[in-house]
C-alpha cells in the first residue's frame, strides 16, 4: 500500500492523497535542476472515459491518457493527440487450474485463432501486432508473424469464460476475439467484464480460464516481462509452473546483454508462446495521449513516465 506521504528524489513532494480519487504533487524546493515545471500536479482518477474527455474539452484535465476510441480522430485533427512509444504488451493468458484450458492442443488452437492483425486495424491507433510478449525494441523481441492456423473441429462446443476489465477498446478487442473463436473453431466465449480494481483483485484470487492483462517495462530490459510467469511470482495469475522456463529466466537475470543472453530470451519466449501456449500476445501498446495547450513542454516516455519539463527530454 502506498503510504499517504512518501520520500521522493525527484521534482515533487507528495502533498495530499486521497486513495482511488487524486494524488496532489507539490514542487520539491530541494531539486537542483533548473526546469520549467508546474509549481503543482494534480493526477486525477476518472473511470469513465466520456467524463475524462468532458473534463479534457472544458480545461478541468491538461493531460488525458483515455478517451474514447470514437473521438480519436476528432481530437488528431484538432493538434490534441501525440502517440508515443511504449514498451507494454497486451495479451491474454490461459489459467491453467481450469481443467478446460489443460490441454495444449486446445490453448494453441485459441492462439493461432486470433487475427491480431484485425484487431490493431480496429484500434486504428499505431498498435503493432504482436508474435513476441517482449515489445520492440528490448533485446529478446520478436518481429510479428502470425501462427498458422489448422482447421479442426476437435473443440467445437467447448465453452470458455474470458475475465477482462471493461473499457469501450477492451470490450471491441473481446468481441472479435469472441466471433474468430466461434467461426474457426466452434468455441463459445462468455465475456466476464468488470472495473480495473475488481478485475485485478480477481485475477489475485483465481481468474477465468482465459483473461486479459497487460504488461509494462518500467526499464529498457526485457526481464520484468519474463519473470511475470516463473512459478513463484505473484503477478503470475496464470498458476503455470514450469521448471526449465525458471531457470532460463534466472540464468537471465545474471547475464549481461548480447548474443548469449538473447538465446536464453529466444529459447524462454518459446517455451511460454510456442510450446505451451500460456500467453498469446496481442499487440504491443503506444501511447496515444492528449495534452493541452497549457502544459507545451508535457511529454511521455516508452516506460510510461510523464515528464512535464523540457529540460528532461532528449
Amino acid at each position: 500500500v502506498w503510504p499517504t506521504l512518501a520520500p521522493t528524489t525527484g521534482h515533487y513532494f507528495f502533498k495530499k492523497v486521497v486513495r482511488g480519487e487524486r494524488i496532489l504533487l507539490t514542487r520539491n524546493p530541494y531539486f537542483s535542476l533548473e526546469w520549467q515545471g508546474p509549481e503543482q500536479v494534480e493526477f486525477v482518477v476518472v473511470s469513465d472515459e466520456n467524463t475524462a474527455l468532458s473534463l479534457f474539452e472544458h480545461k478541468d484535465l491538461d493531460v488525458l491518457y483515455r478517451f474514447p476510441q470514437t473521438e480519436r480522430a476528432r481530437l488528431k485533427t484538432l493538434g490534441r493527440v501525440e502517440t508515443r512509444p511504449f514498451w507494454a504488451t497486451y495479451y491474454l493468458a490461459f489459467n491453467v487450474e481450469h481443467a478446460s484450458v489443460q490441454s495444449k492442443a486446445l490453448r494453441k488452437a485459441i492462439a493461432s485463432s486470433i487475427d491480431k492483425q484485425a484487431i490493431t486495424r480496429l484500434l486504428d491507433a499505431g498498435e503493432r501486432p504482436a508474435a513476441s510478449f517482449i515489445p520492440a525494441p528490448l533485446e529478446g523481441a520478436w518481429p510479428f508473424q502470425a501462427l498458422p492456423f489448422q482447421q479442426t473441429k476437435a473443440f467445437r462446443g467447448v465453452q470458455l469464460a474470458l475475465g477482462f476489465d471493461q473499457s469501450s477498446r477492451n470490450q471491441m478487442i473481446v468481441e472479435k476475439i469472441q466471433n474468430d473463436l466461434k467461426k474457426k473453431l466452434g468455441i463459445q466465449l462468455s465475456l466476464q467484464s468488470r472495473d480495473w480494481k475488481t478485475h485485478v483483485r480477481t485475477l489475485s484470487v483465481q481468474a477465468e480460464p482465459l483473461y486479459r492483462f497487460g504488461w509494462l517495462a518500467p526499464f529498457p530490459d526485457p526481464i520484468v516481462h519474463l519473470q511475470a510467469f516463473v512459478s513463484d511470482n505473484p503477478n503470475n495469475h496464470s498458476h503455470w509452473k514450469n521448471e526449465e522456463y525458471d531457470r532460463l529466466v534466472a540464468a537471465i537475470e545474471q547475464l549481461p546483454p548480447g548474443s548469449e543472453r538473447e538465446k536464453l530470451i529466444e529459447k524462454a519466449q518459446k517455451k511460454l508462446i510456442l510450446e505451451e501456449a500460456i500467453v498469446i500476445p496481442i499487440y504491443h501498446y503506444v501511447q496515444t495521449v492528449a495534452f493541452s495547450d497549457r502544459v507545451p513542454h508535457a511529454q511521455v516516455l516508452p516506460s510510461g513516465v510523464l515528464q512535464w519539463s523540457e529540460n528532461n527530454v532528449k
